[in-house]
């Protein structure tokens, strides 16, 4: 699968900078060029992962899903947690309650806010009783789609990976 979008790139980017050398990462395409996925998409690639003899131990996901059929995905995403991956889920970036926003709403995903460098919430980031860990979300440093660095990657996007990596 390849990146073209540069979303996918900066988040294992994060994670590569924060893991040792014996984490191994599997890259799974799931967003469009403009960052945007269907639902078959993503009942197609939960069912890819958890039919797969080689799981992945840690999933890290920085989306964000609004849709009517909340339960549906719920459920989905449960099933990745019931097939013993961890699941750890950007909160979002809308400044609402997580508790709106996929899969940060799933009780049983790690759900990560975005601070600042002072340790306080992000304005942008999503708040409530679902978030279980801040980590950095703006000014972080990562790699960039065809090589290079960039020293601005913000939103919850950003600080989920923060969380995944320490979970590796």
């Amino acid at each position: 699968c390849m990146d073209d979008e540069g979303h996918g790139t900066q988040v294992a980017g994060v994670i590569t900078q924060c893991t040792p050398e014996n984490v191994k990462i599997q890259p799974y395409k799931l967003l469009d060029n403009k960052g945007r996925a269907t639902m078959s998409q993503v009942i197609c690639l939960v069912e890819y992962i958890t039919a797969s003899k080689d799981k992945p131990d840690i999933i890290n996901m920085s989306l964000g899903i609004f849709d009517e059929t909340d339960d549906f995905y719920i459920q989905l995403f449960k099933k990745l947690i019931d097939s013993d991956i961890t699941l750890v889920a950007s909160a979002g970036n809308e400044h609402m309650d997580a508790r709106r926003s996929l899969p940060a709403c799933v009780e049983e995903c790690i759900t990560v806010s975005a601070c600042s460098p002072y340790n306080t919430k992000m304005s942008f980031s999503n708040y409530g009783d679902l978030i279980d860990v801040t980590a950095p979300g703006t000014y972080v440093h990562t790699s960039v789609k065809g090589g290079g660095y960039c020293e601005n990657f913000d939103g919850t996007s950003a600080a989920a990976p923060f969380v995944s990596a320490a979970a590796a």
